[in-house]
Formats: structure tokens, sequence, C-alpha cells
């Protein structure tokens, strides 16, 4: 596994987590009555923060990786 793979792994699954909060806030806007259907607005957004922190690594990995990887050629050069 090289290191931008697991940016882009990373970055998969911040988008997914951004996918499942969306899910959850989309629930809360309609209109429901059971008990099972109720969502906790503040999980979401914790949920978004995390999704956010997670994408925010991903690109500083994916950054880093592509930096190593200039100098890498440019001392080959």
């Amino acid at each position: 596994m090289t290191v931008s793979g697991t940016a882009l792994i990373a970055l998969s699954q911040a988008l997914e987590r951004v996918d499942q909060a969306a899910e959850g806030v989309s629930k809360a806007t309609q209109l429901s009555v059971g008990v099972d259907d109720q969502v906790d607005l503040s999980t979401e957004a914790v949920r978004l923060l995390v999704a956010k922190n997670g994408y925010d690594a991903a690109i500083d990995l994916a950054r880093t990786a592509d930096e190593v990887s200039r100098r890498a050629i440019d001392l080959l050069a």
C-alpha cells in the first residue's frame, strides 16, 4: 500500500461519513412520529466534524506524499 493509496482510502471513508450524516439530517427534516425515526442533530454534527477532520488529514497526507515524490524525483534527476 502506498501513501497515496492510504490517502485515497481515507478520503473515501470521509465521504462515507458525510453521506451517513447527510442521511441523518435528511431524516430529521421529515415528519415522523416513530421513536425509531428520531435523529439527534448534535450526533450528526459530530459526524460531520469527524468527516471534515478525516478529509483534512487525508488531503494533508496526499500533499505530503506528492511533495516527497517530487523531491525524490528531483534528487534522482
